[in-house]
This record gives structure tokens, sequence and C-alpha cells, in this order.
């Protein structure tokens, strides 16, 4: 069953709301880079890979509806990109003008 939500594409730009382990949250923009094929599980050596991004990426079980991993640009000397497979239902296009961070 697909969620509730508006129809993504790849390059569009998203945000989303973390919630951390203490209850702090935090607002992520980002663009998608990947579009993942209901039923499928990312590969996350080459999405790591495709994007210079830090190794912290991990993958759950496929979701059964269509999905997508965002790429947060690397702020900063040394830093590296980050990608984020969000759930579909929290994200929300932004206008291409955000500041994609």
């Amino acid at each position: 069953m697909k969620p509730e939500t508006e129809n993504f594409e790849l390059h569009d730009i998203v945000a989303w709301d973390t919630h951390g382990g203490k209850g702090a949250g935090e607002r992520r923009v980002g663009r998608i880079v990947h579009v993942i094929p209901k039923d499928q599980t990312p590969n996350a050596r080459l999405i790591i890979q495709a994007h210079a991004a830090s190794k912290k990426f991990k993958v759950g079980f496929a979701r059964r509806h269509e999905s997508y991993i965002v790429r947060v640009d690397a702020v900063g000397p040394g830093a590296k990109n980050k990608v984020f497979w969000p759930l579909v239902s929290q994200l929300r296009k932004v206008h291409p003008s955000a500041e994609v961070s």
C-alpha cells in the first residue's frame, strides 16, 4: 500500500524533520538522487561511492512503495555528503531556491 503523499521525482529538493533519540529534532533539506522501486532495497555501497558520502548510510528492509534516496551536501572543509533513505510520508517538496545543506 502506497502512503498518501505527493509523488517526487529525481532532483526534487525535499525537506523532512528528524527525531533524535533524546527528543532533539533537526530539519534536513536535500536533493533526491535515487528513486528506489517498490519492494527493493538500495545498494548502500554503490550509493556511498556515487555521492562521495559518509559511510554511515544504512538500509533496512525493502519498502512496499516507491521510496527515495536523498543527498544532503557537505558543509565545511573536510566534511562529506550524507545520504538518507527517509520515510516518504515525512518528505515534502521545498522551493528550488531553498538552501540545500
